[in-house]
């Protein structure tokens, strides 16, 4: 199974990614697979996306008109300009091919960044194209981790626009091991009021679990009637596999999410040429 396919199983739809661990890192892998299956994709965010454009497989569109992904035009590489969708280089025989799009608004204040789109203009933009019968895969980065492998949530996230199918939440391996502290962990204090840790507590694969479990953990926000996708990344071992197998099984076995239930649990490892390293699901 491709990363394409296991955010979008039964075809197109809205999903958000929240956590930390790799979102960016996800988002450029399945843009790049995208591109080379000739798929339309947008790529988006509803808070902060770094500068320069992360994702080299997708056309950078900045500004909050909404994006064309069906538009013919040149062959541009230039993920640099402004307002403008360049589809990418066409196969033999497919001259409809196009490149994923990644939707920016502005740049911050301190230049490090791009903010979203404006949420109203997103949400009318996914509203209607599910009635046009036009919505493309849409993958919407919905919270910030500071680069940090585990995140919890701050009393303002994460920001879930509206048509959401699938919530996707990652969470990095590399934290396992390491003492519970603001350089494992992003908004330390909700992670403490989930898990019942301690600073300098050491992450185990239970301390993780405590917060994929808990109601305001990794799948704060999740509404009823979406999917929940927890993906296991940084699973660089063979050790990394089994923890995360652990952690897995423990999640699909039990009550988790608050109200909802997760079905499915991805181990990955993005830097690997395969980067799923098993699926564990109900």
């Amino acid at each position: 199974m491709s990363l394409y396919d296991l955010l979008w199983p039964h075809g197109p739809a809205v999903a958000v990614l929240i956590g930390g661990g790799g979102k960016t890192s996800l988002m450029a892998r399945i843009a790049g697979e995208a591109s080379r299956r000739g798929l339309p994709l947008l790529l988006s965010t509803t808070t902060r996306l770094q500068r320069p454009c992360p994702i080299s497989a997708a056309s950078l569109h900045v500004g909050s008109r909404p994006p064309n992904l069906y538009r013919p035009g040149n062959s541009s590489q230039d993920n640099s300009s402004l307002n403008n969708f360049s589809p990418g280089d066409s196969l033999p025989g497919d001259s409809t091919r196009v490149r994923p799009v990644l939707w920016v608004d502005t740049v911050c204040a301190d230049g490090s960044k791009w903010s979203g789109p404006p949420l109203q203009t997103l949400e009318s933009f996914l509203i209607e194209s599910q009635r046009a019968g036009e919505l493309p895969a849409v993958l919407i980065e919905a919270d910030g981790s500071a680069g940090r492998p585990v995140k919890a949530s701050g009393p303002d996230e994460p920001v879930i626009p509206c048509c959401v199918d699938t919530i996707a939440v990652i969470i990095g391996l590399s934290a396992l091991g390491r003492p519970v502290g603001k350089k494992t962990v992003h908004r330390l204090e909700p992670f403490l009021r989930a898990t019942k840790a301690s600073p300098e507590d050491i992450i185990t694969p239970e301390l993780l679990i405590r917060l994929i479990a808990h109601p305001e953990g990794s799948f704060k926000g999740a509404r009823t009637g979406m999917r929940r996708l927890l993906i296991l990344n940084q699973a660089d071992t063979g050790e990394d596999v089994r923890q995360a197998v652990r952690i897995a099984e423990s999640i699909i076995s039990g009550d988790s999410a608050g109200s909802g239930k997760i079905e499915t649990v991805a181990v990955t490892s993005l830097h690997n040429n395969i980067p799923i390293r098993g699926i564990i699901s109900i």
